[in-house]
């Protein structure tokens, strides 16, 4: 896991690129200036000040290994959890990631279907469930109840619950966590290698502990042989905070009213001015010529993601 000194919240800019859009998803998003690739900012639509907001940290193309093909990429994201002004904690996040082709590929024509072309998720970070914050408590848990038999107009009847009876267990163990994993899955498509990629984010519920300030996921994609044709991720983010903020959001979602951040395209063709593949390292992808690069882009299957993700702790005691 990556040392959390390297975590430097003063370099996100809360201001995010907003632009209106009177569309069809009318409302705010971000979204591509022409010809943009690798997009810094990748989400960031507010809920009363509360926000999950998302950067690139690492954007590294190169192959598997040995520098030859396939091709891959290894993606780093960052997730800034912020509050908003009454402190609400997060109890539960998830990021849903989905990777598909974008653009043209040789030979092909534009209605031809580019699905075959999406990039495989191969490895994921973190690679197994981490749990945090273990604690043990003890329950007691009473149950009990039938059923009794009455018989209304006509002769129907109906069965109707009567508590008659109450069996309790005392001393029950329990354990309660929070959790960050990921999982890889299939998305528009039924067989071949999964695209996407859905992080999720849980607290302990008992110590109402909330989520991290900032977190770090990780993926390694795969692509064809020689394909050096575009991609995209299109992101989608939902939270738990509390039954209204929550119920608000449904509604929003249900009505069209919260629009959708453009997909970040990334263009993996290799780059003279940038021989090490890195084109965003830190959260920069200005002047990387002389940057070092911490990632053999040659050799992308061996990377342990795990060293690469970060947890910044819990918001302060006191959230609600």
């Amino acid at each position: 896991m990556a040392e959390q000194d390297d975590i430097n919240l003063a370099d996100w800019d809360i201001c995010m690129p907003l632009i209106g859009d009177a569309g069809h998803n009318a409302g705010f998003r971000i979204k591509n200036k022409p010809g943009e690739t690798e997009r810094l900012n990748t989400t960031g639509i507010e809920r009363n000040g509360t926000a999950v907001l998302g950067r690139l940290y690492h954007v590294v193309h190169g192959f598997r290994r040995e520098g030859r093909d396939p091709p891959a990429t290894l993606i780093v994201f960052e997730w800034l959890l912020r509050p908003g002004p009454l402190l609400r904690r997060f109890r539960e996040v998830n990021i849903e990631v989905i990777f598909a082709a974008h653009g043209l590929r040789p030979g092909m024509l534009p209605s031809e279907d580019l699905a075959g072309f999406d990039p495989a998720v191969v490895k994921i970070g973190p690679s197994v469930p981490l749990e945090n914050s273990s604690m043990t408590y003890t329950v007691d848990k009473t149950s009990g109840g039938s059923f009794g038999l009455s018989v209304g107009v006509g002769g129907y009847a109906t069965l109707e619950p009567k508590v008659h009876s109450e069996t309790t267990k005392s001393g029950i163990q329990r354990i309660d966590y929070s959790v960050q994993a990921g999982y890889p899955f299939l998305k528009n498509k039924n067989s071949g290698p999964p695209n996407g990629v859905l992080w999720t984010f849980q607290e302990n519920s008992t110590q109402e502990s909330g989520l991290p300030k900032v977190i770090r996921t990780a993926v390694l994609l795969e692509r064809y042989d020689d394909d050096f044709g575009a991609f995209e991720a299109t992101i989608k983010t939902t939270s738990h905070i509390s039954f209204m903020e929550d119920a608000k959001e449904s509604l929003r979602r249900a009505v069209g009213k919260i629009p959708v951040d453009d997909p970040v395209i990334f263009d993996p063709q290799p780059r003279a001015d940038i021989p090490h593949g890195g084109v965003v390292l830190s959260g920069d992808k200005s002047d990387l010529t002389d940057v070092e690069n911490p990632i053999d882009f040659k050799n992308l299957k061996f990377e342990d993601l795990d060293k690469l993700i970060a947890i910044v702790p819990e918001h302060p005691k006191g959230s609600v």
